[in-house]
């Protein structure tokens, strides 16, 4: 199925953009 390989090349790349925005978050509210 071409929407799940999709996915699991996105999955990685949004998790890695949550922590660069929790981390932005972190240091806005410093």
């Amino acid at each position: 199925m071409f929407f799940k390989k999709f996915l699991f090349k996105i999955l990685p790349i949004l998790d890695y953009a949550m922590i660069i925005i929790m981390d932005y978050k972190i240091h806005l509210y410093d």
